[in-house]
């Protein structure tokens, strides 16, 4: 056997080899019982099978119970199970702005949310959809859109998952 060649030696480990690029996207998470939590979320840059970069909307609705959030320095793992509400101020992060998806319908709503503080409990968001004329009312919407349903409020889009929405109150025009 030959030992004389001089093959170049790569010096990374193992993981670092394995480690993909991440962008990473600023939330702030409501969980059950109240806590806060401020952090980023990792996401693709490109979405292999689709050629598109994954947006936080792919990672809640995925079937993984666990969410990573890098908090201060340090990285924690979230059961999407006991988060109620996921703040992210950018639309098209979270992969569902108006470039993105059309909305068709708009409705104001005041929702009372299960498993937080009294001052957290009443939120009032728009709602906005598409769908077609024999499924375009809010009810329809509400019951089609599975775990997660996205909201705006005052502090851009949120994520809001359906089991933690104990009622949906439509507020009335406020126009003049």
């Amino acid at each position: 056997m030959r030992t004389d060649l001089n093959w170049p030696v790569d010096e990374t480990t193992a993981d670092e080899q394995l480690k993909l690029d991440k962008v990473t996207v600023p939330v702030d998470v409501l969980l059950d019982g109240g806590d806060r939590l401020t952090g980023e979320i990792y996401l693709l840059p490109v979405v292999e099978t689709e050629c598109r970069k994954e947006c936080v909307i792919d990672l809640v609705r995925s079937p993984e119970p666990f969410l990573p959030l890098g908090t201060k320095g340090e990285l924690r793992m979230i059961n999407k199970g006991h988060i109620v509400l996921l703040h992210v101020p950018n639309p098209s992060e979270a992969g569902l702005d108006d470039a993105t998806e059309l909305f068709h319908h708009e409705e104001r709503v005041s929702l009372e949310l299960a498993g937080v503080p009294e001052s957290d409990r009443w939120i009032e968001v728009a709602v906005k959809w598409s769908a077609p004329a024999d499924r375009s009312r809010l009810l329809d919407h509400l019951n089609d859109v599975g775990d997660w349903i996205a909201v705006e409020d005052e502090s851009g889009l949120a994520l809001i998952a359906t089991h933690s929405i104990v009622t949906v109150r439509p507020l009335a025009d406020r126009s003049p």
